[in-house]
């Protein structure tokens, strides 16, 4: 899709736009509302086109040519005067030195000449050589522009003979792709650009001489095979490559006008049905000669890459609003034998520019939409992810939870069974357990009362020493008083662990509320402190340390204000003293005799 539209060809689109609203061509080129072009007068593009014409000529009197400029130039469309040469420029059959040229054409031409001599020339021919030759002859009597109906330049044999040669010589010179019908409108198009160096097209052929026959016919078979070179991968598998074009045009129409699509689709109207002749033909069968060389600029001066951007210049083609309503209404048969006669006999430049715009915008409509389907696609990625996840934690929990039912049938299973071994010891321990818990309770009773009374003779006689000071001794209490308990409380719960390792019964309501006895409650109260009361202690310092930072913030803030304001009245005193002290004295009014 990149390769549809390169830069300077988005640079030439935008120049025709300006150029059909600067002159009122048309009322609006916003497609979504659909609006008529006026009536078109090439006469208003006049002083434009005088213009570029001055800026082809000094472009190509330059010593060098500057390919680019002449790319970005061209693909607005080319005079016809300088037509002829911008093509073999374009298409790199000629270089970019001007002193040059004579001698790559002279080379050129002698080449075809053996060219034809090999192929055309040769009296041994294979059936399958028999065959093509056969078919160049029936397709170059059918071959007429569309303008030259009444002319005799396509109705003389020398023509036909010229073509014959182009189209033998290059299919047996290029086995992949070979000739097919349709072929033989492109190598005309060209006979007809080069020949209007020498003649006037619609004219009669006396000034047509073998000379320029030869010319004409050497450059035609050069250009037309380079074009060739550019396009020969869309028709090396030729039903394959139509098909791929056909659904890429589908796509764009679809696309631009769904329902047009969609009638079609209906009607059974296969887009290879009428399409096949724009593909191979590049629609010059489509347009008077005038018109479609005009297209064809834009298509040589666009690069190698043209077959891409022809699709959208199809699409757009189908889309005219012009035809569309009528083609909705049209069943299957008249609907192909309408696109297949397009009526396109009223069109001129202007209509063609117009027609390159509406591409760009269907370029644009499809860039839109990749970024809104990619987009979406990304969503629907990480939701997918996000499901695929949750699954497999939900199939991960349900596993452990077959394994914990699993482990917990087993542990009951045990459990039932050490039960019943447990009764028959259980009266026997009994006696031992009653012995023990008695013993353990008169052991912690008397090292509670021991901690209990240290505790007290801490508070009533705290150590001093000499130059001790009060305060001091104060705060010195306090720590010594939180370190007696936790070391006591550490003792007990030691002590509590090793005796619970030999009966389990040792911690029970009573031993607790013991142990909460020696704590003071001044301290802090462990037995009703909870986990909500604990969130709000918490709150209850932050909010705290928050309104201290604010405070000193604020006080800061005054600080500094006050030192602002005495700054700039010190500035302000010090300016009025001195523009007081440098002003001269007022002299006195009263003259004295």
């Amino acid at each position: 899709m990149a390769l549809a539209f390169p830069p300077h060809a988005i640079q030439a689109i935008l120049e025709i736009e300006g150029s059909l609203l600067n002159n009122r061509l048309f009322q609006n080129l916003d497609e979504e509302l659909n609006l008529q072009p006026q009536s078109l007068r090439e006469s208003r593009v006049q002083k434009s086109s005088i213009n570029r014409y001055s800026k082809f000529k000094k472009i190509l009197q330059d010593p060098i040519i500057d390919l680019e400029a002449l790319r970005t130039l061209s693909w607005g469309g080319i005079p016809t005067d300088h037509r002829p040469l911008v093509w073999k420029l374009l298409l790199n059959y000629l270089p970019l030195e001007q002193k040059n040229h004579n001698k790559v054409l002279f080379d050129k031409r002698n080449q075809y000449k053996q060219l034809v001599n090999k192929f055309y020339h040769t009296p041994t021919t294979t059936a399958a050589d028999e065959k093509i030759l056969n078919q160049v002859r029936l397709d170059v009597p059918r071959t007429i522009p569309k303008g030259f109906n009444n002319t005799t330049l396509f109705k003389s044999a020398i023509l036909h003979n010229c073509l014959e040669r182009i189209l033998y010589v290059w299919s047996l010179s290029n086995p992949l792709i070979s000739y097919f019908q349709g072929l033989n409108d492109i190598p005309a198009q060209y006979l007809l650009v080069f020949l209007s160096q020498y003649i006037h097209l619609w004219g009669d052929l006396k000034d047509l001489n073998d000379d320029i026959l030869e010319k004409v016919e050497a450059d035609t078979f050069w250009c037309f095979s380079l074009m060739m070179n550019n396009l020969k991968n869309r028709f090396i598998d030729f039903g394959e490559g139509i098909q791929r074009m056909s659904e890429r045009l589908k796509e764009l129409v679809k696309l631009k006008d769904s329902s047009l699509s969609d009638h079609l689709e209906e009607e059974r109207c296969d887009f290879v049905l009428f399409s096949i002749r724009w593909m191979i033909c590049l629609l010059c069968r489509e347009f008077d000669y005038t018109l479609s060389t005009r297209l064809w600029d834009s298509y040589i001066a666009h690069g190698p890459n043209f077959g891409h951007f022809h699709i959208y210049i199809c699409a757009a083609l189908i889309t005219t609003s012009d035809w569309v309503t009528h083609l909705k209404q049209k069943e299957f048969s008249d609907a192909i034998v309408f696109l297949q006669h397009l009526p396109t006999h009223t069109w001129n430049i202007c209509h063609i520019d117009y027609l390159l715009v509406r591409a760009y915008k269907i370029f644009l409509l499809e860039v839109k939409s990749l970024v809104k389907n990619s987009l979406n696609s990304l969503i629907n990625n990480n939701n997918n992810n996000n499901i695929e996840n949750n699954n497999n934690n939900n199939n991960n929990n349900n596993n452990n939870n077959n394994n914990n039912n699993n482990n917990n049938n087993n542990n009951n299973n045990n459990n039932n069974n050490n039960n019943n071994n447990n009764i028959e010891n259980e009266q026997e321990n009994n006696v031992n357990n009653n012995n023990i818990i008695v013993n353990n309770n008169l052991i912690l009773n008397s090292q509670m009362k021991e901690i209990h009374n240290l505790y007290k003779k801490t508070i009533e006689n705290p150590p001093m020493e000499e130059n001790d000071n009060p305060v001091m001794i104060k705060s010195s209490n306090i720590n010594s008083q939180q370190q007696i308990f936790k070391q006591s409380i550490q003792q007990i719960h030691q002590q509590v662990l090793v005796s619970s390792l030999s009966n389990e019964n040792m911690i029970n309501a009573e031993m607790i509320e013991k142990v909460l006895e020696i704590i003071p409650t001044n301290l802090l109260d462990f037995s009703v402190l909870s986990p909500e009361d604990a969130d709000k202690e918490l709150v209850k310092h932050v909010t705290m340390h928050l309104v201290l930072i604010m405070a000193t913030l604020l006080l800061t803030s005054v600080v500094l204000l006050i030192v602002i304001i005495t700054s700039t009245l010190t500035i302000t005193s010090m300016e009025f003293y001195n523009n007081n002290s440098n002003k001269p004295p007022k002299k006195n009014n009263y003259d004295l005799d």
